[in-house]
């Protein structure tokens, strides 16, 4: 996968993807250490019995898994459906851009955006739950929260796991265009 004029496309991608995991990875981290911090040095005030944030963080944590599981996916499968119809494009202001992409261009910046919005769901609830449990000292949000905090590590993009992705959506997006044309 390479960009005309040689600049290597994947590898300028994935650095991107990368450094927008990290930071996306890093602000929660920072707010779990300010929080557990902030808790054991007994500056939160008296916890709420029961933990109404918490719990309420508990269920939005819920129903972002929920949707993590389903709406990156569903994302992917309409931009690729677009990409096959040809009118898929990356930024609306600028409807030239498609025009000079490969496909491999074209599903390299649908996994961003896959990724983007799966690590910002997980990455919202995570600050839920902190927020709960810094407010209420609610210890099983603590606990989902780092379990979120993991699910955003394992999403690291690695470039096996990325040429993988666009290969199997190349031949998906073999397929539609046969199906369609």
């Amino acid at each position: 996968m390479s960009l005309p004029g040689g600049q290597p496309s994947l590898d300028a991608r994935l650095r991107t993807m990368r450094i927008i995991t990290i930071a996306i990875i890093n602000g929660a981290v920072i707010f779990l250490a300010i929080a557990v911090f902030l808790q054991a040095r007994g500056n939160m005030g008296l916890p709420r019995n029961p933990p109404i944030i918490s719990y309420f963080a508990l269920v939005v944590a819920g129903i972002d898994v929920l949707i993590y599981w389903f709406a990156p996916d569903a994302m992917a499968a309409r931009a690729r459906r677009q990409i096959a119809r040809g009118t898929w494009m990356p930024d609306p202001r600028r409807p030239e851009a498609a025009a000079n992409m490969t496909d491999d261009q074209k599903l390299l910046a649908v996994y961003q955006t896959r990724l983007i919005v799966g690590l910002a769901l997980l990455e919202g609830a995570t600050f839920l739950l902190l927020i709960g449990y810094l407010t209420e000292d609610y210890t099983p949000a603590l606990a989902i929260a780092v379990v979120f905090i993991i699910g955003m590590l394992m999403q690291f993009p690695t470039r096996i796991g990325v040429e993988r992705w666009v290969e199997e959506q190349q031949q998906l997006l073999q397929e539609e265009r046969q199906r369609s044309g």
